[in-house]
């Protein structure tokens, strides 16, 4: 059986991050074409995009975020954000790629190997960036997915323009949740998202949108992981949603998943240049997730208050005060 240097399965934000920061004999798996799989809104910051060679994939840039909570409350963005294209995203990072990309499905992990529907193949560092499923992580450990840890989203793209961003918190378009409308240009991706779980929430999306005078399209969307989970299971570094990466409360799971993404590929590119061993690699990975712990609980309990259909008052004084606004956004960028 032949050994590649690393093995990445999942081929989204996560695994598109690494692939693109890794030399050497590298397998990338995805069991979709690459780039077809949109579940996200597809938003982040803009440097996010620049810093990846992605600016082409930009819609619509936004210097304010409209807060509806439930009145409205215009923040002044400190880094401006941009929504994008998930496919030519996708397609622009694949193309440069130096990486054996092969379509196939995964089932799971036995030590150093990878099985799937196409074969198993070999590797001392293995990266499962595979979402919110986390596939090879729990085909070693059935509980590693805490379901009571996914929120679900729901979202649609109609015909509405807008100059800003809205994020709504309030319990009459859905309770337990949020909503958000994020221009792309001659159109929006209008959604809402169940922080409680529940998956039953197309009767609020559509009539999110008829308040609007607009009729439900085609919609997309899914789980959303918020609890961090451990980053290291065995010889697995877990990256992204498998990872439970999402931050709480915002859900803005794109930038944190390239990030780490970014930052475990540096560590095996490492022990692929024969610089440090994969234990150590290993530690080095959890222990830089983990510096994040902190931030993650503090998101979290400021998201616990909106399953009893309250605004966070922390998200209320962020959107009336507008030096405290600052801070705010300065502490959820180290996020």
């Amino acid at each position: 059986m032949h050994e590649y240097d690393a093995i990445i399965a999942g081929a989204s934000f996560a695994g598109l991050a690494a692939a693109d920061s890794l030399e050497g004999d590298i397998l990338l798996l995805e069991r979709k074409e690459i780039g077809t799989r949109q579940t996200s809104a597809c938003a982040t910051f803009t440097s996010v995009l620049e810093e990846l060679g992605c600016k082409s994939s930009i819609l619509q840039e936004f210097d304010t975020l409209t807060m509806h909570i439930p009145e409205e409350r215009k923040v002044e963005l400190i880094e401006p954000i941009s929504t994008f294209d998930y496919e030519k995203f996708c397609k622009t990072i694949e193309r440069r790629i130096k990486v054996k990309n092969l379509k196939a499905s995964v089932k799971g992990v036995a030590g150093d190997i990878v099985l799937t529907d196409e074969g198993n193949f070999s590797s001392q560092c293995i990266l499962d960036c595979t979402g919110w499923r986390a596939v090879l992580a729990t085909s070693i450990r059935q509980d590693y997915v805490d379901r009571r840890n996914l929120a679900f989203g729901l979202e649609s793209e109609v015909d509405y323009t807008d100059d800003s961003l809205h994020f709504f918190f309030n319990a009459e378009i859905i309770r337990q949740g949020a909503a958000w409308i994020f221009p792309i240009g001659n159109k929006s991706r209008i959604g809402v998202a169940s922080y409680a779980g529940k998956t039953r929430i197309l009767p609020q999306l559509s009539g999110f949108i008829r308040t609007l005078g607009l009729e439900l399209s085609k919609t997309h969307g899914g789980y959303i992981p918020f609890g961090l989970r451990e980053p290291v299971v065995d010889n697995l570094f877990m990256v992204g949603d498998s990872a439970g990466m999402a931050p709480p409360t915002t859900s803005e799971g794109i930038r944190p998943a390239i990030n780490f993404g970014r930052e475990c590929a540096g560590i095996v590119q490492g022990i692929i240049n024969g610089d440090k061993i994969v234990k150590d690699g290993l530690i080095e990975y959890r222990d830089i997730v983990n510096k994040s712990k902190n931030r993650y609980k503090w998101l979290l309990n400021m998201q616990t208050p909106v399953l009893d259909n309250i605004v966070p008052g922390t998200i209320k004084k962020a959107a009336c005060n507008r030096i405290f606004s600052k801070i705010f956004q300065k502490m959820y960028l180290g996020v």
